[in-house]
């Protein structure tokens, strides 16, 4: 194992502001990279979440409307939304004032509709599971975590930086490795290494 010498440590907070509600592009691109959907079963599932689910003998929608460039929650929206965030972990997760994503003033129908949100954020994931595909309950998961983090204070990280460098021994094995020579072209010898470690709560979207 190669040996390295500490020449710095230095920490500090850093902010991460939450992630805006999903549009259509945004839940596609999302859900492509972490469920493997194409934008196509994103978009089916999306409809079938949208136009209902039979939950206890009645057909409930479970998301908005999921074809639209809305950034912008409604009021009563973001308002219950504040409530379970508090309820549920607390007034330090609560901004002052209600995140807003809204950007220029819509130009078309489509632009005029919410952001993708769950119709009631009450509904939980785990609440509805078992009314849900596999392959709906990760989808609604998706959805909902990002709506309801939208909302939320910024996660805090507390980054530490750790400056080191190859010991004499170390660095004498190194540049006598073919690997490491063809590397030093390209790097220099220094490693900075980054950890992260959360503080702050924020929901994975």
């Amino acid at each position: 194992s190669k040996k390295f010498n500490i020449n710095d440590i230095s920490s500090k907070i850093i902010n991460r502001n939450p992630s805006g509600p999903f549009t259509t592009s945004t839940l596609q691109q999302v859900s492509s990279s972490r469920l493997g959907f194409g934008a196509s079963r994103t978009m089916q599932i999306a409809q079938k979440l949208y136009q209902g689910i039979e939950i206890d003998g009645e057909t409930i929608g479970l998301i908005t409307y999921m074809r639209t460039d809305g950034t912008n929650l409604s009021t009563d929206a973001i308002d219950t939304f504040r409530k379970y965030i508090k309820n549920e972990f607390g007034d330090e997760y609560v901004p002052d004032n209600a995140a807003s994503y809204s950007g220029k003033k819509a130009k078309n129908a489509q632009e005029a509709h919410e952001a993708i949100r769950p119709t009631d954020i009450m509904r939980a994931p785990g609440t509805v599971k078992k009314y849900l595909s596999p392959d709906q309950h990760k989808l609604y998961d998706l959805i909902w975590s990002r709506a309801l983090s939208s909302q939320m204070k910024p996660a805090q990280f507390d980054r530490v930086i750790i400056f080191s460098f190859p010991s004499e021994e170390a660095a004498d094995s190194w540049w006598n490795d073919p690997e490491y020579q063809e590397l030093s072209a390209h790097r220099r010898a220094g490693a900075e290494i980054t950890l992260q470690r959360v503080k702050g709560m924020r929901s994975r979207g």
